[in-house]
């Protein structure tokens, strides 16, 4: 009781803040999905999901796709189907959107959009973490909502996809790890097996790192975890392997579907846009060959900055590259950010803010809201160019993160 009564006020001030930020994020998603129109990457797992769980229709039946269309039609929002009109996920993603299935839709989707605001808010929150830039609360709370507010902030959150989800739970488990807490990161990381496109090559460092460094309950929870979800969703629907490879092997048989980040950058040169393509997946491949290799020497500042790095390898080689999947980059982001801050003083933070104001404000000048959310995969300058700025900012802060003794990593 003494506990509760000497509770400050501010306190409950600030939990207020939350909840109503909460509520008006919901609100404001409603009228934007009302009156601007978007593709909707939530509706087909969602119709999968709820005519699987209320009707026993397999997940991926051909008639998923009408359905999803009929309650698109029937809802008031300005929703499209994506250009691929087909379940692409495998059940182990598939089972994050069960618990929405059995809400209707107009009501799932703005719960949708909520929940994902709040996951974008803790990758921010946890990138800090990880990245440990010493700036002030304001500035930590400003770049937050920055990564929030930005283009692919919005526009993954209005069009419903789960990449938001899954890179939280990467660099989740990567803030456990380094925490010491092996089970844990183990079984969350587990969790992103399901989208391996985007999570695949941060798993191998992990599981690599952990062999080497023999953390075996990091291994062996992983394991299980992965082992533990696919008895299950074996169990719940045995033909889904089956079933998910077949829609796989029929939209990717002439790799229309496949554009890595590089090949887009390829594509800039057509003259010699096969060989350029070829070259590069091959040096972006052999850099991350060399991420892993280096890993041997078992330092954990090595680690960390091999796997910032590896975010950014992750994302140029992604072979469904879009900026929904940007959010992977931001801890090394930030990163670079600390030690520009750090190594160049006041000019060092000065070209830090200004390209959050330039990232934020300068993204919206350049495009019209209604292109950014219909035509989100075409924006080179954050598909490309930011990705590939990134990585070459991480490079040029590697001796000062890897070789300088008591980092603040070592804090953790």
């Amino acid at each position: 009781m003494k506990r509760y009564k000497n509770t400050k006020a501010s306190q409950y001030i600030i939990v207020g803040v939350i909840l109503a930020s909460i509520v008006a994020a919901g609100f404001l998603s409603t009228l934007l999905m009302q009156r601007v129109p978007f593709e909707d990457y939530f509706v087909l797992p969602w119709a999968a999901g709820r005519t699987w769980l209320l009707e026993g229709i397999n997940p991926y039946d051909a008639t998923i796709n009408q359905i999803a269309e009929e309650v698109i039609s029937e809802s008031g929002y300005l929703a499209n189907l994506p250009a691929e009109k087909v379940l692409l996920l495998p059940m182990l993603d598939l089972v994050f959107y069960l618990p929405f299935s059995l809400i209707p839709y107009e009501i799932s989707r703005v719960l949708w959009v909520t929940i994902m605001t709040i996951v974008v808010v803790l990758i921010g929150y946890f990138s800090f973490l990880l990245s440990n830039w010493q700036t002030k609360q304001t500035g930590k709370i400003l770049t937050i909502f920055a990564i929030l507010l930005w283009v692919p902030g919005i526009t993954s959150l209005i069009t419903g996809h789960l990449s938001p989800l899954i890179i939280l739970l990467l660099v989740f488990s990567m803030y456990l790890f380094l925490q010491g807490q092996d089970t844990t990161a183990g079984f969350i990381l587990s969790l992103t097996a399901g989208s391996f496109f985007i999570s695949g090559l941060l798993i191998i460092i992990f599981l690599t790192y952990g062999i080497i460094k023999r953390r075996w309950s990091l291994i062996t929870a992983f394991s299980a975890g992965l082992t533990f979800l696919i008895i299950i969703s074996l169990l719940l629907l045995p033909s889904w392997p089956q079933d998910w490879l077949r829609i796989i092997v029929a939209n990717y048989s002439n790799l229309n579907l496949v554009q890595t980040p590089l090949m887009s950058l390829a594509s800039l040169l057509p003259g010699i846009e096969s060989f350029l393509s070829i070259f590069l997946h091959i040096i972006f491949g052999a850099f991350y060959i060399y991420l892993l290799i280096s890993l041997r020497t078992k330092s954990e500042r090595v680690f960390i900055w091999n796997t910032l790095a590896a975010t950014v390898i992750a994302y140029l080689l992604n072979i469904r590259g879009s900026i929904h999947y940007l959010f992977i980059v931001i801890p090394a982001l930030l990163l670079v950010f600390r030690f520009l801050g750090e190594r160049l003083g006041l000019f060092g933070q000065i070209v830090s803010w200004a390209l959050i104001v330039l990232l934020v404000a300068g993204s919206w000048f350049l495009y019209l809201p209604v292109e950014i959310i219909t035509t989100s995969s075409s924006l080179p300058l954050f598909i490309i160019w930011l990705p590939i700025l990134i990585l070459l900012g991480v490079n040029w802060i590697r001796w000062w993160a890897v070789k300088i003794p008591k980092l603040p990593f070592e804090s953790f």
